[in-house]
């Protein structure tokens, strides 16, 4: 009884440090936009605002640093909530963690900076720990349906699935926006939205994984 009510308490904390980074990074999007007039949300990428030229560059990366922070707690958190030493939830536990470190606090440290237009030392090591990181939470959902099968969870496999799909979806239109070939002007001036909609994508997976392990805790503490 003692375990049940202490994975609930964790569970609690997974959920809220879940909501805290998730909607923190996507409202502040929003708002260091604000602060950088130069700055096009749809067009370029999220990576500019703590890039070398922008007027938020410090507060940006201060600012990715501790969601970083935040989402390793939940990681943290989400682990110490299940105590079946499943495999499946011990992998995305860490998985959460490497996002952290690598897209989160990663990028922090070392801004994606440009000079006369071809990334710098800083910012290739920038993509590759981002990369890192992005490739980890793009797995969760993967690892996911190996504990939540279609046969006894169906509905909440299906979800995992959509998320999985949608979020390679966005990923290649991300991806294919970036090269600068006339014909696809156009669809290069939405690069930063396909961005934008990928990291939504997993945030929306990640709060609601967080929701269904308290649901989980509590039944279990309860006996339901």
């Amino acid at each position: 009884m003692m375990s049940s009510r202490r994975n609930v308490s964790w569970s609690y904390v997974a959920l809220i440090t879940c909501l805290i980074a998730s909607v923190g990074d996507l409202v502040s999007l929003v708002v260091f936009a604000n602060f950088y007039p130069a700055y096009n949300s749809y067009s370029q990428p999220i990576s500019a605002l703590g890039a070398s030229g922008s007027p938020i560059a410090r507060e940006v990366s201060l600012w990715w640093i501790f969601l970083g922070l935040i989402f390793l707690t939940f990681a943290f958190a989400y682990r110490m909530s299940n105590d079946t030493n499943n495999p499946v939830l011990r992998i995305t536990s860490w998985l959460i963690a490497a996002y952290a470190v690598g897209e989160e606090i990663g990028s922090g440290m070392f801004p994606g900076n440009h000079l006369a237009g071809h990334l710098t030392a800083m910012g290739i090591i920038h993509n590759i720990v981002g990369g890192i990181g992005i490739v980890a939470l793009a797995l969760i959902p993967f690892v996911l349906m190996k504990y939540y099968t279609r046969a006894i969870h169906p509905a909440f496999n299906r979800f995992l699935l959509t998320i999985s799909m949608t979020g390679i979806f966005f990923f290649l239109l991300f991806s294919i926006s970036r090269f600068s070939l006339p014909e696809l002007q156009w669809f290069r001036s939405w690069h930063g939205l396909w961005q934008r909609l990928f990291v939504a994508n997993y945030y929306i997976m990640l709060v609601v994984i967080a929701v269904k392990q308290v649901t989980e805790s509590r039944a279990i503490h309860t006996g339901g």
